[in-house]
């Protein structure tokens, strides 16, 4: 019976931290998306201000 609480909990601790490592991957994965957005709405703000010194 102390092999089976035993083991379960090594199993809820496994879990937990695959849990947490998806969990922090996915943080990382979206800060990335957004990084990625405000370059490319950076660079659509930087063309306009050169069409406008154009004008």
């Amino acid at each position: 019976m102390t092999v089976l609480l035993i083991g379960g909990a090594l199993f809820a601790g496994l879990c937990v931290v695959q849990v947490d490592a998806l969990f922090t991957e996915y943080k990382l994965f979206r800060k990335d998306v957004r990084i990625e957005e405000l370059e490319a709405q950076l660079a659509l703000t930087r063309s306009m201000v050169e069409t406008d010194k154009g004008e």
